[in-house]
């Protein structure tokens, strides 16, 4: 290869790292609100309920549906999720 060739490829190479990168503060993330909370993320409807449940749960109202609970890996953990975010609320 000519040195013409490899400087230009070099260059390119390098303002090819200088190109914008989104950063998580460009990326909009949807939200959902529960007992005065908001949670940002993607949930599904079992999710949704797991945190709704939990956070009532943390301020004294215990709700659980057990079965889910049981059955639904996205319930348990956003019942955790809900309960302990809804904490500092109370």
């Amino acid at each position: 290869m000519s040195r013409g060739l490899i400087k230009t490829l070099f260059t390119l190479a390098l303002f090819a790292g200088c190109a914008h990168q989104p950063n998580k503060a460009d990326v909009k993330m949807p939200t959902y609100s529960c007992q005065e909370q908001t949670f940002h993320g993607y949930f599904n409807k079992e999710a949704k309920r797991g945190l709704c449940d939990g956070c009532m749960s943390a301020k004294g109202d215990y709700i659980k549906d057990h079965q889910l609970f049981q059955s639904s890996d996205n319930y348990r953990f956003a019942w955790f999720l809900g309960r302990n975010r809804c904490k500092d609320l109370i």
